[in-house]
């Protein structure tokens, strides 16, 4: 009987970009450990230890005053992949890791796309709201559903996430999420992570989304950091 892996990938937008690059600035102050990964090309698991606090409910309801001490282990691997020629750098999370990252270095939507190229049906779709308040809402199908099924306004509403159940693919089993990063359990062990990353990008770089989804390539969120404008304001201003 096969084993079961749960991945959660992260495609970054620059492949040279360095570990420090990629992680951010919290972890960088904090010492990890390192595990060397014997994968095809040959990486390094980056762990860190993470403390979480006591329950509410052992400390409420049951009323213990003792502090547990409940640890996590939380980490993340880069691997440096090549595509039809182009070389691609790749984040494997584990656990809750991906806060580790500095999710600015990443590709904003490839979790997002891959997932709609390879939709059979949609589960639920995570959704941010314009509003004064900017509202993070999450809309699930009670069966396999198509996404015209949800309620979405394209004017107002940025699709920020989706959970899909796939067409039969090469790579992933069961219900995949897609939104930054890709999350979906595949029985491809790490000795095949180059097989798995080989799916994965034949799979983002589809145009199928195109023909529900073209929207998403006309909207986004604007970044945080604005000097991305300054061409445009200096034009205003000139008029």
């Amino acid at each position: 009987m096969s084993e079961n892996y749960r991945i959660k990938l992260l495609l970054a937008k620059n492949a040279d970009s360095t570990k420090e690059e990629l992680l951010s600035e919290n972890v960088q102050k904090k010492k990890l450990d390192e595990y060397p990964i014997p994968t095809p090309n040959p990486s390094t698991l980056f762990l860190r230890e993470v403390v979480n606090p006591s329950p509410s409910w052992f400390k409420k309801y049951l009323r213990c005053t003792n502090q547990l001490n409940l640890k996590d282990v939380e980490g993340v691997m880069f691997y440096d992949f090549t595509f039809e020629s182009v070389k691609r750098k790749f984040a494997l999370v584990f656990g809750n890791a991906e806060t580790m990252l500095n999710t600015e270095k990443f590709v904003a939507r490839f979790g997002l796309i891959t997932a709609l190229n390879l939709a059979k049906s949609i589960r639920s779709i995570r959704k941010l709201t314009l509003s004064d308040n900017m509202n993070s809402v999450r809309e699930n199908a009670h069966q396999k559903s198509e996404f015209g099924n949800f309620s979405f306004i394209i004017d107002k509403d940025l699709l920020e996430g989706v959970t899909v159940f796939p067409k039969e693919n090469g790579f992933a089993k069961g219900n995949m999420a897609g939104g930054v990063s890709l999350s979906f359990t595949t029985e491809l062990p790490i000795d095949q992570i180059e097989t798995m990353l080989q799916f994965v990008m034949e799979a983002y770089n589809k145009p199928d989304y195109r023909l529900e989804y073209e929207f998403l390539d006309h909207i986004s969120e604007v970044p945080d950091d604005i000097s991305v404008f300054q061409p445009i304001q200096e034009k205003l201003w000139m008029r």
